[in-house]
């Protein structure tokens, strides 16, 4: 048993020494981090909060409607931009799930609401005074950033290590010279006599790369805040 042990301790450990972990902190000149440090930006119409925390970068969204009228979200004609390719942000096996909360005539009602509403195929009711989320099933970025992007200049190359516990390598970019650069672009209609058209863009990048040979279960500055993603690399 001690010697199965042994065994499987040394094979986890081969595992990890033979893999690089890439942790990316993400920035945005154009959307505020809350609390949490998601992404939240808003108007007097709509109000979206992006969260792209994980492995890839999840994408997950949170849509409130602060008008008085139905609005619907377009997945079809909403896409998420990497390097000049869009991909689609429409999946038909994706859920709508949610809440809303309203006041009339000094009288409050709040609910839940799923997607069941008889919809042309691609849009999402978001109703008057609420807020939904949807879990997109899509990924930012699963691969790596090569080393030849991660050492070039302008990046500034810094080292240092956490509570003397890990080791690590941080790669700081400017907006313009990041290896991670996205954008959001998301339709919204508003109304439904006389429906007003209108699209929401908002641009990421990664602000910071940090390499480490830990896993984010062990790498202690993963973890303190919803922007950041990781992917993993094995290195041959």
């Amino acid at each position: 048993m001690r010697l199965l042990s042994l065994i499987l301790i040394m094979l986890g450990f081969c595992f990890s020494s033979c893999s690089t972990y890439q942790y990316f902190t993400l920035a945005s000149s154009e959307v505020r981090k809350d609390t949490s440090k998601r992404f939240s930006w808003e108007n007097d119409t709509v109000q979206v909060v992006y969260d792209y925390y994980g492995y890839g970068g999840p994408i997950w969204m949170s849509i409130t409607n602060r008008t008085d009228k139905p609005m619907y979200i377009n997945w079809k004609k909403s896409a998420i931009i990497e390097n000049g390719n869009a991909t689609s942000l429409y999946n038909s096996n994706v859920q709508l799930s949610g809440s809303f909360e309203a006041t009339r005539n000094w009288r409050s009602t709040s609910g839940n609401i799923a997607s069941s509403f008889t919809l042309p195929d691609g849009m999402d009711f978001i109703p008057p005074g609420s807020r939904v989320a949807k879990d997109l099933n899509l990924s930012i970025r699963t691969s790596p950033v090569s080393n030849q992007n991660l050492s070039g200049v302008p990046q500034q190359l810094k080292t240092g290590t956490y509570a003397g516990a890990a080791s690590y390598t941080m790669y700081s970019f400017d907006p313009s010279a990041s290896p991670l650069q996205f954008k959001s672009y998301l339709t919204f209609v508003l109304g439904d006599n006389n429906a007003t058209e209108f699209a929401v863009r908002h641009s990421f990048y990664a602000q910071s790369i940090m390499v480490s040979s830990q896993p984010p279960q062990y790498f202690k500055l993963y973890g303190q805040g919803r922007d950041m993603l990781y992917v993993r690399q094995i290195n041959h």
